[in-house]
């Protein structure tokens, strides 16, 4: 399995999250257009990709992916 935070927050808390989590792979201040590219250049790259999102800015990104997780509130 590959990890990926891939964030729309600022790049300096995804990578102190990342490092914190020891996930190699992470991606900060990204809009919610860029997150679904992503996912689609993975999946096109024959991948599989669960995407977990907490809000309406992920929702492109989750129906994008292969599997996605997202809290109901």
């Amino acid at each position: 399995y590959k990890l990926y935070i891939i964030s729309g927050d600022k790049k300096e808390n995804v990578k102190k999250l990342a490092r914190d989590l020891e996930i190699r792979n992470y991606l900060g201040e990204v809009t919610p257009q860029e997150k679904c590219n992503i996912i689609k250049n993975l999946l096109l790259k024959g991948n599989k990709v669960l995407m977990i999102g907490d809000g309406l800015n992920d929702l492109a990104a989750l129906s994008t992916a292969s599997a996605s997780i997202s809290p109901t509130t």
